[in-house]
């Protein structure tokens, strides 16, 4: 029986950050895992997602947020909600600005806010490796004369340059206290979740600017054979042209996404996987309280 660490340290962070800041790429890189899905698509993170990093003498709890933005319709309102609540309920912020952007002033009224919520606060400088040092340095300065009691600290998520030393910075950080979540566990979303993940992320990427937000994906089925996994998906769309764009000419866009997720779905489960894709238009879903619900989305606006 292994004896409990007295000085171990576990905690809850946020993941905070415009849209395409690189919240997600953090994510899976501490991790060491893809557990949330990137696309080039701004606002691709809809829903609040857990990651457990593992160390020796501590336990990291990363709460993946949707991209910070001035929403117009309901669920992009629910998706800002659901990144504001969310940095009321952890031990520690953490922002994430996209230095090769700059900080804007929308960045600056999000700051502020959180200055004032209590929480410590870490601003993540991703991207370094897209930006000139010389052009660096005036940020730092900028941000640690405006916001003294922040810790700032440059990475690049998708590099990983930065990435062990912010896991050590944060466990140090973090109160003393047992793990929070087993140690084989590494997200606490459902496997059902990842699979609608996966297909929302294969439409982006392959649909691009083309494809609307108004798209969601809920998995119907998923049976596990002796042999293989059944899975059965409802693509949903709000309207009747936007179920023919993610169909394609003769079937080749859906066949294609179904392709590619199922390539990953198998990696995933490391099964063979039967996937079946459907579209179904239903207009105005983005709007409408009990389908958001139905579709795993939380009412915070």
């Amino acid at each position: 029986m292994n004896t409990p660490n007295p000085d171990f340290r576990a905690g809850a962070i946020a993941l905070l950050g415009r849209p395409n800041a690189g919240k997600s790429t953090l994510l899976n890189r501490l991790v060491g895992q893809k557990i949330a899905i990137t696309t080039p698509k701004p606002q691709t993170t809809r829903n609040r997602i857990t990651g457990v990093v593992h160390r020796e003498g501590g336990q990291l709890v990363l709460v993946d947020t949707p991209g910070l933005h001035k929403a117009q319709s309901r669920l992009h309102r629910m998706m800002v909600a659901t990144a504001m609540r969310a940095a009321e309920e952890v031990d520690l912020v953490a922002f994430l600005v996209d230095v090769a952007q700059g900080v804007s002033e929308y960045d600056k009224v999000l700051l502020d806010r959180l200055t004032k919520g209590g929480r410590p606060l870490t601003i993540l400088l991703n991207k370094v490796d897209r930006v000139a040092k010389p052009k660096l340095l005036p940020l730092l300065l900028e941000l640690g004369k405006r916001y003294p009691q922040a810790t700032l600290y440059p990475l690049s998520a998708l590099k990983g340059d930065g990435a062990e030393g912010l896991v050590d910075l944060w466990i140090s950080a973090l109160p003393k206290s047992p793990p929070i979540f087993p140690e084989d566990q590494i997200t606490d979303v459902t496997l059902r979740f990842l699979v609608s993940e996966i297909v929302r992320e294969k439409l982006f990427l392959i649909l691009q600017e083309e494809l609307p937000y108004s798209v969601a994906v809920e998995v119907e089925k998923f049976s596990e054979g002796a042999e293989r996994t059944e899975i059965s998906a409802t693509i949903w769309v709000a309207k009747d042209n936007h179920k023919g764009m993610v169909i394609g000419k003769g079937g080749a866009v859906l066949k294609d996404v179904g392709a590619k997720a199922r390539a990953d779905i198998e990696e995933l489960l490391e099964r063979p996987v039967f996937l079946e894709l459907w579209v179904k238009v239903h207009a105005g879903w983005d709007e409408r309280g009990h389908l958001l619900a139905q579709l795993g989305f939380m009412d915070g606006a």
